[in-house]
């Protein structure tokens, strides 16, 4: 076993064995060593969504940043109950004189090097003195500025209660702080768990939680550290998890195989337990410690620094349970394209590409896929389900008719034209993907990959699960670079250190949900059919000639047999990043379809 240091804290990793049998050697190998099976990879999170300090070998708070103090405990005897580890990290409980607690997350300081640790501290940690990490205390978030405020689409009334539903837990008392009626508010809270797409104030709570400051632990992580931290037990723990993502007392029951009297009188134990009035404050309890335990137990990290917000909103699918994510980059009134993204990467674009786009007369509105970032994953068909998502959204935002830019997801694409052939005012495919029985090229690492993906669809659960555990941002980039190496084109886009970074981003963040987006793209994109349209006009397929992943040749048959009367462009010297290299060409083809413009610019018709 060897150590090694990411984002400045030391993790236990192991050279890979048998335990990844069945993966491709290239993919083991360009990684480079496999996390340790603890591992929980890396965690993505908002810096302003944290408070910091620093505590004493005895847990006693003695430097707190502004935040921090907030919470009214800056010092003054509050102490944790857990002293700080000699290595790694846990998470514990601060408590305050007057006993009110509050989850921490406290390490040494070698290994809290990537924490959102206020600068003022870092200068201060050494010897004696601990980081100490607590979600940001809600005073000190303006509602109608929050990040749940902005993504959620809130309305100023509706930002203030949920904001003092987090704050006190308890809707009257959020009503007295908000000025209103306790029946306004009850309207307020509803409406905004509509936008939510959730049914209960707990779950609209932990939502907000979550993205106010970053990514939650998955379950199984977190029912231990929950019983640790309130002496409660397994059943307890799981009782409480449910109930505070959403489950009503009845579903809870159902769920554990116990009786709705049992789940009442194990419910009572955990509110005295977790110092807890209500679910809405349970939720509270549960989404803090879960965030922490996120941190602590991550082998990298990844933080979005304060004030870099991009124009993120969360819409429910309508009709059905869930979410979509999508960011809307306006302007409002320009012809809106929805961007779809690969099995591979997410909502996040350049902004240079994005720019392009606007300044060709469009409103780029990018989405992450279902199981994808911040999307919900859907039951039953998912390629159905994924087409649907793209109907709410247009539903929601009052759209009648858009363009699509598919740089993946064409079966998604094909789904929407077979029901909504009459929404699509145009439509661009980059670079799409054959049938697996057409599709020649298979060396080198991606066609190791396409090999498991075609041959053993089974093992996919396992390669989502090893690309999330390794998602660190120098990771990613090495599997980016090596996957293209056969592109000069590609590489030359990747020298641009802003398209980059972006795309890094992208593909760190189709690993959240431990890859469950990936897994269902691999086991359903690859093996559909194509459904035909009558007219395929007002689609243009754009391929790189040096796409090293797919060939046109193998790509166009089946497609242009389903689309009849599409465009075809093939850009001689266009990669598989070929959007991103001609961003002038695709919001051409969006924006009028002149095939002049595709002459004018070296790229072939065919």
């Amino acid at each position: 076993m060897v150590a090694r240091i990411v984002s400045g804290a030391m993790s236990l990793s192991t050279v890979p064995t048998a335990a990844d049998a069945g993966l491709p050697g290239d993919l083991v190998e360009t990684v480079g060593m496999a996390v340790h099976a603890s591992g929980d990879g890396t965690a993505f999170l908002n810096a302003a969504g944290f408070a910091s300090a620093l505590c004493d070998a005895d847990g006693v708070i003695r430097l707190a940043d502004e935040r921090f103090t907030q919470w009214a405990m800056a010092g003054e005897g509050a102490q944790l109950d857990r002293l700080p580890p000699m290595r790694g990290g846990r998470v514990s409980l601060l408590c305050a004189p007057d006993g009110r607690t509050v989850a921490a997350a406290v390490a040494s300081p070698a290994s809290a090097g990537a924490w959102p640790l206020a600068e003022a501290l870092k200068l201060r940690t050494g010897p004696g003195l601990y980081p100490v990490i607590i979600c940001t205390p809600l005073a000190a978030i303006d509602p109608a500025r929050s990040a749940f405020a902005q993504a959620l689409g809130l309305t100023g009334l509706e930002a203030r209660i949920v904001g003092g539903l987090m704050r006190s837990g308890d809707l009257r008392v959020a009503a007295k702080q908000g000025g209103v009626t306790y029946e306004t508010a009850r309207a307020a809270t509803k409406a905004a768990m509509r936008k939510a797409g959730v049914h209960r104030q707990g779950a609209l709570i932990g939502l907000c939680v979550t993205l106010q400051s970053g990514e939650p632990a998955e379950r199984e992580a977190l029912l231990p550290v929950l019983g640790e931290l309130f002496g409660i037990s397994a059943r307890q723990a799981e009782i409480a998890l449910l109930v505070a993502q959403g489950s009503s007392r009845d579903e809870a029951a159902e769920a554990i195989g116990a009786s709705e009297h049992v789940i009442k009188a194990e419910l009572k134990s955990v509110f005295t337990a977790m110092q807890v009035a209500t679910v809405a404050a349970l939720a509270i309890r549960i989404s803090e410690v879960s965030i922490l335990s996120r941190m602590v137990s991550a082998t990298s990290m990844e933080t979005v620094p304060a004030g870099a917000v991009e124009p993120l909103r969360l819409i429910p699918r309508i009709g059905r349970a869930g979410r979509i994510a999508v960011v809307d980059h306006g302007p409002r009134d320009a012809m809106p394209v929805l961007i779809l993204h690969t099995a591979t990467t997410s909502r996040h674009n350049p902004a240079s590409f994005i720019r392009t786009l606007q300044a060709g007369g469009l409103r780029p509105i990018a989405l992450d896929r279902p199981g994808f970032g911040l999307s919900g994953m859907v039951s039953g068909d998912y390629l159905a389900e994924s087409a649907q998502d793209l109907a709410d959204i247009l539903d929601t935002l009052g759209l009648e008719r858009a363009c699509i830019l598919a740089r993946g997801g064409t079966m998604v694409l094909a789904r929407f034209a077979e029901r909504w052939s009459e929404r699509i005012e145009r439509a661009v495919v980059v670079n799409p993907e054959p049938p697996p029985d057409a599709d020649r090229k298979r060396g080198g690492l991606l066609g190791a990959i396409k090999g498991l993906v075609y041959g053993q669809p089974w093992l996919t659960g396992r390669l989502a699960s090893y690309l999330s555990r390794n998602a660190s941002a120098a990771i990613v980039e090495r599997l980016v670079t090596r996957s293209l190496e056969a592109s000069e084109a590609d590489l030359a886009v990747l020298r641009d250190p802003e398209i980059c970074a972006a795309y890094v981003r992208a593909s760190q963040h189709s690993a959240l949900q431990g890859g469950a987006g990936f897994r269902a793209v691999a086991t359903t994109e690859p093996f559909a059919s194509v459904p035909a349209i009558g007219d395929g006009r007002m689609i243009t397929i754009v391929c790189g000639a040096q796409d090293p992943l797919y060939s046109a040749a193998d790509s166009l048959p089946r497609l242009q047999a389903a689309w009849p009367g599409c465009s075809v462009v093939i850009v001689p010297d266009g990669g598989r990043l070929v959007h991103f290299q001609k961003p002038e060409l695709i919001a051409r083809l969006l924006g009028d379809g002149d095939a002049q413009f595709r002459l004018r610019n070296g790229c072939g018709a065919a």
